[in-house]
């Protein structure tokens, strides 16, 4: 186990703690980041001409079985720094959504409201574009200022809102091999700071309702289809309760697949191969994943 000046590079570490699914194989190599050293990271891994991936949170992501031959970066601080600024706030992309959504609501700001419930790291939610869909559809690109990114080569850049080139679910640092280290978020929406939490609470409790208890899975497994969620196609294709082994549609929710305990990453990928075959077949809709698969 080297330690290389601020960091440490571990041996054959077990990724299945480090996500939401409780699932998944062996990092060859493994370090824990923070904004203050993960340009070091990143400067080690190039070069000893090591491929890397970053893992924040874990909660939108599937860890292959066979593990991760590369260094797994986890780059993820649920109580990472925060600066107010008049209108803004700016803080660390390991900062997790929950707690970014707490602190601008206790200086009565309630624009971030629509992430309560949405786990995560900010990190992890600029790069899948995390919102909510709906009649009421909203995004974190829409309240994005600005961000200060690492690139694969360790250099920092300031960049604006337009270098994500924002859509549904997506930005185009998951075709880059660039990564978020801080974000600024517009501060508009003023009010109360009791009003804002209990806003968050009424949030948190209808989300609550509407998943599965059983907190060993990864929320959404798909994007909606032309509009439509993907949820309700599996609903109407009969698929509640469909299992592969530990993997299983849960009854709840249907676009979410829940480990029942000793379910494997293969089962779920097998689930998910399922799943979108027979939607196919019944209704001729492509679903698309949504949750990350992790490569090298």
């Amino acid at each position: 186990m080297p330690v290389l000046s601020d960091f440490t590079i571990e041996e054959n570490v077990p990724l299945s703690k480090f996500t939401t699914w409780k699932i998944g194989g062996l990092a060859r190599y493994f370090a824990n980041a923070k904004t203050s050293n993960l340009p070091n990271i990143v400067k080690f891994a190039n070069a000893n001409n090591l491929k890397f991936v970053i893992l924040g949170a874990g909660s939108n992501v599937l860890i292959p079985s066979e593990g991760l031959d590369c260094l797994v970066i986890r780059y993820f601080d649920p109580k990472a720094e925060f600066l107010f600024g008049d209108n803004s706030i700016e803080v660390s992309a390991s900062l997790s959504l929950p707690m970014l959504v707490r602190v601008a609501a206790s200086k009565g700001f309630s624009d971030l409201n629509f992430l309560a419930g949405i786990p995560g790291s900010v990190g992890g939610g600029i790069f899948m574009n995390a919102g909510i869909g709906g009649e009421n559809k909203i995004e974190i690109s829409q309240c994005l200022d600005s961000a200060s990114i690492l690139d694969s080569f360790g250099n920092l850049k300031e960049v604006s809102n337009g270098y994500f080139n924002f859509s549904y679910r997506y930005s185009s640092i998951q075709c880059s091999r660039d990564i978020v280290l801080s974000a600024k978020f517009k501060l508009l929406k003023k009010t109360n700071p009791q009003d804002a939490a209990d806003e968050i609470i009424s949030i948190v409790k209808s989300r609550r309702l509407k998943e599965p208890e059983n907190r060993k899975n990864c929320g959404s497994v798909f994007k909606a289809c032309r509009g439509v969620p993907a949820g309700i196609l599996i609903d109407k294709a009969g698929l509640k309760g469909l299992r592969v082994n530990g993997a299983m549609v849960s009854f709840k929710h249907a676009n979410w697949i829940e480990n029942l305990g000793g379910a494997s990453s293969d089962d779920v990928l097998n689930l998910i191969a399922k799943i979108k075959k027979i939607v196919f077949e019944k209704f001729g809709e492509k679903l698309e994943e949504e949750v990350r698969i992790l490569s090298c």
